[in-house]
């Protein structure tokens, strides 16, 4: 497993991304880790071929014919639809190198708007955690026009299996513009605060890795 193979893995973490962004001239940048990776495109062949990065249905014809991995082109416009992410077994070798503490995580905040609703939502896995964040938002002079629910959930992230909280916060109605004003205001703070005890843990393991 070369340094390469490594950013791959750590760039698809919590989130899945388009090919493009392994092929600019600096993708440590882009996935703001500290390494500039030599070849991305002999690395993801290699994931694909082992089983521990997946991609979406055309792209696997794409890359496969008669078991031999064909090769990526840096100039092929269709990447952006081309999106990769961990397996589990990705996963599994992401939390070896990188041993993370899943109980203080918590993930980012996601917006969705339509049918006279707005809402955001993200997901945190301890429920001591989770409590927290709920009392700090239902004390928050912010919280006036929204509701907030958890419910119990199995995906930590796209590909961890686990049991966890989804927290949803929303309002209907007049409540929607304050929605739209919500997203800058206190829950990112708060989701900032919760997040980067996470996040600091998991960039200085990197840094350490990279170094």
């Amino acid at each position: 497993m070369c340094k390469d193979d490594l950013f791959v893995l750590c760039s698809l973490w919590e989130v899945r991304a388009p090919l493009r962004s392994f092929f600019s001239p600096d993708p440590g940048l882009g996935f703001n880790l500290p390494y500039k990776p030599l070849d991305c495109r002999r690395s993801i062949i290699k994931l694909l071929n082992h089983g521990f990065i997946n991609v979406n249905s055309s792209l696997n014809d794409y890359f496969f014919k008669d078991g031999e991995s064909l090769m990526i082109s840096h100039d092929n416009r269709d990447q952006d639809e081309y999106i990769l992410g961990l397996t589990k077994f990705g996963g599994g070798l992401w939390e070896y190198y990188l041993k993370p503490d899943w109980s203080k995580y918590v993930s980012g905040l996601d917006f969705w708007e339509g049918d006279g609703e707005a809402y955001y939502y993200f997901i945190v896995s301890d429920k001591n955690n989770a409590d927290l964040i709920i009392d700090k938002i239902q004390k928050s002079d912010s919280h006036d026009g929204f509701y907030i629910q958890a419910k119990d959930f199995s995906h930590l992230t796209y590909w961890k299996k686990m049991s966890c909280y989804r927290i949803k916060c929303f309002g209907r109605g007049n409540g929607i513009k304050g929605a739209l004003g919500f997203k800058n205001l206190f829950l990112y703070d708060i989701l900032d605060e919760s997040c980067r005890k996470f996040n600091d843990e998991i960039l200085v393991k990197l840094f350490a890795l990279f170094k």
